[in-house]
């Protein structure tokens, strides 16, 4: 079997990663790495992801772009792009209004850059319509072939 991640595991109610696999982060191949691949951007020094938080009536959201350097002395500048559109703050809103796909992407003051996943928004979302029939909120003929 595989033994990769043995001693990293959740421990009863424990869920948080214990601090002495903090290096474990940065194993992520160099771009100078015989066995770099392209698709690991610059993960070695460089990760993030988005969050979205959306309003009540799903209609506005704030996109806020969480990005970590391996340098943490604080020299590092961060630059956030949505949309290639660079600004200093790592948040931006976004109303129904948008209905396109969101590029955001981090770049460091040491050339280290993170493309993100492109971002679809809730409202580009063709809606549900609702059908005639006995289907009892939803709880009848969900499935339509389980095997």
């Amino acid at each position: 079997g595989c033994n990769t991640f043995q001693n990293n595991q959740c421990s009863g109610n424990q869920i948080d990663t214990p601090p002495q696999y903090e290096a474990s982060r940065w194993w992520t191949p160099h771009r100078k790495d015989d066995d770099y691949l392209p698709s690991s951007q610059d993960y070695y020094r460089l990760v993030g992801h988005a969050n979205i938080q959306y309003s009540a009536d799903l209609q506005s959201a704030t996109v806020t772009i969480n990005a970590l350097h391996r340098n943490s002395s604080g020299n590092i500048v961060f630059k956030y792009l949505f949309d290639g559109v660079a600004q200093p703050s790592n948040s931006k809103q976004f109303t129904s209004a948008y209905t396109g796909i969101l590029n955001a992407q981090v770049l460091t003051s040491d050339g280290a850059q993170l493309q993100l996943e492109p971002i679809d928004f809730a409202w580009n979302a063709p809606s549900v319509a609702t059908r005639p029939g006995d289907y009892r909120n939803g709880q009848k003929g969900a499935i339509v072939e389980f095997f």
